[in-house]
């Protein structure tokens, strides 16, 4: 095939390779011209361009590493990939060129075994080379074997069955590191979920406990609020039932100071004659609540008056019944008559007596009655 197979590169190039230079130069890939800057095997790429410019043998491939012009173009452009500061490929340019270029060095690193196509493998895509490449290499051997120059043969056949048994070493590291990077990825995420999952439940039981801890001080302010109320409560009735003590106490002061002033009233109208004293009327009510506080009952001395009183009406009608029997004259008449006034003045002088002792039984009783109230203060009035 010779020159005269390559011929359709020149012609490609002629007219793109400074602008695809340039643009390398600055690290970034903005038109299109990979399919013959950086050609690739042949079975690789279905497009018109893909099959138009790809590496159709072994043959064709090795043809072109001894082209001094496209050998030397390829390796000038493929020192400004090694220039570029980072190893990003998909900065440089977008899929699918990251992968056609992968072939390309593939392709020509085993074809001329220069180490410029491994950097370039090696600083963007992990060291690894592209398998589908070194498959179909290894199916041309088999049907050009017998065509190709015989040292060239079997340095390739050398070269490439290395490359294979290294690949293959490379992606099953690769596919365990994966594994271990997955595993490992999914322990934290486990581990991440756990954390999460107890941060979740601690703040569920801190809230539950703020609650709780709410819910108790709220019972507990309810309960001091239940007992301050019910204190005030005690202190209000407490308070206003010293001013009904104090009110009723004053009632009474004054009804005592109206019988004594009646008192004094009548002393001075009647001299010596001691009148019954006439005492203000104290309201059922304020009786009752006075004697609630003592067990009323008779005296003695009221017992005595009852039992003299009986015994002068005994007597009266014994000598109502006496005078009807037996006719009197006329001295007997006039004796019991003076006897009868006698008796009179003698019952006026022990009226009068008992009236003075009755009231001052009054006195003392109402005196008792207005001792037996407590005053507001706790002491009894002088």
């Amino acid at each position: 095939m010779g020159d005269k197979g390559l011929e359709r590169f020149l012609k490609a190039q002629s007219e793109d390779y400074e602008k695809a230079f340039e643009e390398m130069s600055k690290g970034k890939k903005e038109s299109h011209w990979i399919w013959y800057i950086y050609p690739q095997i042949k079975g690789l790429g279905m497009s018109y361009f893909d099959r138009e410019y790809s590496i159709k043998s072994i043959q064709e491939a090795y043809d072109y590493t001894k082209n001094s012009t496209l050998f030397k173009r390829l390796k000038e452009i493929t020192k400004l990939l090694l220039k570029i500061e980072h190893n990003n490929i998909k900065e440089v340019m977008w899929y699918p060129d990251d992968l056609k270029l992968r072939s390309s060095m593939t392709l020509f690193s085993l074809i001329s075994g220069d180490e410029i196509f491994d950097k370039v493998i090696d600083k963007f895509y992990e060291g690894e080379k592209d398998l589908k490449t070194i498959k179909i290499l290894k199916d041309m051997l088999l049907l050009e074997k017998n065509r190709l120059e015989s040292n060239f043969c079997k340095t390739f056949e050398k070269r490439i069955n290395k490359v294979e048994k290294e690949e293959k070493i490379k992606i099953k590291e690769r596919e365990e590191r994966e594994e271990k990077e997955k595993k490992l990825k999914k322990e934290k995420e486990k581990k991440l979920k756990e954390e999460k999952e107890k941060k979740l439940k601690e703040e569920k039981d801190k809230k539950l406990q703020e609650e709780k801890n709410k819910k108790l001080q709220e019972e507990e302010e309810k309960k001091l609020k239940g007992e301050k109320d019910k204190k005030l409560q005690e202190e209000k009735d407490k308070k206003l039932q010293e001013e009904k003590d104090k009110k009723l106490q004053e009632e009474i002061d004054k009804k005592l100071q109206e019988e004594k002033g009646q008192k004094k009233l009548d002393h001075s109208k009647e001299g010596n004659l001691i009148q019954k004293p006439k005492i203000a009327s104290i309201q059922e009510s304020d009786i009752k609540k006075l004697e609630e506080n003592k067990n009323t009952h008779k005296s003695e001395s009221e017992k005595k008056d009852e039992n003299k009183d009986k015994f002068e009406n005994k007597n009266k009608k014994e000598n109502i019944k006496e005078s009807s029997e037996e006719p009197m004259d006329i001295d007997e008449i006039s004796h019991r008559k003076s006897n009868d006034n006698n008796k009179e003045k003698i019952t006026n002088k022990d009226n009068i007596e008992m009236k003075n002792e009755t009231s001052k039984k009054e006195e003392i009783k109402v005196k008792e009655l207005h001792d037996n109230i407590k005053p507001p203060n706790g002491k009894k009035d002088p």
